[in-house]
């Protein structure tokens, strides 16, 4: 009865490593990592499979696992094709890891059914370490830079890759399962171990070779977006130079013709009041066309001159002009020149993106139609604060950043969602919302070093 006991409590401890390595190896390569629930939800899941139908089917319950985890990405964890590619690859790298320790065990002639049998805890301890080991050296390899998701990947790459792993993985699960029924001898073990591995290694060092490519097409892609706005910065300016140049010409005519006016009112007969009502109207045509150029945008536009960085300059001037050609009442503040500010820039650039959308959006929407901006150059922080008018907003403010929330007809309620993802794990940035009269969106990035 003891033995008994025994032996069942090492069934379920068994079942759980197994389940763990599972969950490690299907869910670590996942761009974003799971919540607690979530993979709470998926251990029980794959415990379950582990201990109630891997005994009755063996190695078809592959399958299950398999199936379970694409469902649930497809339903929980977007972007969904990227995520399910790195999860089977997971599945490629649990597949080496037990060629890894079976086959050289196999070859000193242990049989694996033998060590599957008498090693299982220790072979699924040692499989569990290794696995979490590489999926930590692979996702410093490729999510390093944090900035994976501004990748667009193209979608016929994605397909092609996906193409590859599910034949991979189909071809791997059929030798497997066939192997298990003809009882390949060891060499033919370690030669199909030997395949394998080459297999997922070639496959891992393809995909990352190609990120990499991808990843410096769209820092180019970026760059000539920059350039492109900025070289249409420089044209405003210029044009912005010409009407300061016009302006100042015309200054000296005015305040010649003024001086003719005032001399007129001093000769001697004249009329005084005629000469004073000519003098009234052209002072107050003076007036009119003269606060006219002086609060044209492009004095609006010529602040940008304060922003150094130019990624960040490009998005501003590019949302400016949104703003300027839907005729909102613009206002701009940036007084101090800003040189550096302490986060991603790439990153950056799509929190500004979001942020100056929504408020020009919100803002052509509603009556008042005003957009306030300031970026301000703290001796802790940079600040940027963006107030818009907008319609009266029926749902609780507080939901705003969450998924699938908008006060927009026919939004997905994806921005404030996606500024929250970015900064989540960004210990320097801070984001907030008000809204009262207006609504009011914060942004404080600190000038300490970001430790995480």
């Amino acid at each position: 009865m003891n033995a008994f006991l025994t032996g069942e409590k090492m069934q379920y401890i068994a079942s759980i490593l197994t389940a763990s390595l599972y969950l490690i190896s299907l869910t670590g390569l996942l761009i974003k990592p799971l919540r607690t629930k979530y993979l709470v939800l998926l251990g029980v899941i794959y415990f379950l499979l582990a201990h109630l139908a891997a005994p009755q089917i063996g190695h078809i319950v592959a399958l299950f696992y398999l199936t379970g985890s694409i469902i649930f990405i497809i339903t929980n964890q977007p972007p969904h094709l990227i995520n399910i590619i790195f999860s089977l690859y997971g599945y490629l790298l649990l597949v080496m890891a037990g060629y890894i320790y079976t086959v050289p065990l196999s070859l000193l002639g242990l049989s694996i059914e033998l060590v599957s049998n008498n090693y299982a805890i220790p072979i699924l301890l040692i499989e569990i370490i290794t696995i979490s080991l590489v999926i930590l050296i692979l996702r410093k390899l490729l999510f390093r830079s944090n900035n994976f998701t501004a990748i667009e990947y193209s979608g016929e790459l994605q397909y092609s890759f996906l193409f590859q792993i599910v034949l991979g993985i189909s071809v791997i699960l059929f030798n497997i399962i066939f192997s298990n029924y003809l009882n390949y001898p060891s060499e033919v073990m370690a030669l199909n171990g030997f395949l394998i591995s080459f297999f997922v290694l070639s496959t891992i060092a393809l995909f990352h070779s190609s990120f990499k490519i991808l990843r410096k097409n769209h820092e180019l892609t970026i760059k000539q977006r920059d350039e492109k706005a900025l070289n249409k910065y420089l044209a405003q300016m210029e044009s912005f130079y010409d009407e300061i140049r016009s302006f100042r010409h015309d200054y000296i005519n005015i305040i010649s013709t003024l001086r003719c006016y005032i001399d007129n009112l001093d000769e001697e007969g004249s009329d005084i009041k005629e000469n004073s009502v000519e003098l009234k109207k052209y002072f107050t045509d003076i007036i009119s066309s003269g606060s006219k150029q002086l609060n044209n945008d492009s004095f609006i536009l010529g602040q940008l001159k304060n922003m150094e960085i130019p990624a960040i300059k490009s998005v501003l001037y590019s949302k400016l002009l949104l703003a300027i050609n839907a005729k909102l009442h613009l206002k701009l503040e940036l007084i101090e020149p800003i040189m550096h500010i302490n986060i991603d820039i790439i990153k950056l650039s799509r929190i500004v993106g979001i942020l100056l959308d929504n408020s020009i959006e919100a803002a052509i929407d509603s009556t008042e139609a005003l957009l306030h901006i300031a970026i301000i150059d703290t001796e802790t922080a940079v600040i940027f604060s963006i107030k818009n008018s907008t319609r009266s907003i029926d749902i609780p403010v507080s939901l705003l950043n969450e998924k699938g929330k908008s006060t927009k007809k026919g939004h997905n309620g994806l921005g404030l969602y996606n500024i929250k993802n970015i900064i989540k794990d960004l210990s320097n940035v801070l984001f907030e919302y008000t809204y009262d009269e207006f609504f009011c969106q914060k942004l404080e990035i600190k000038k300490e070093e970001n430790k995480k």
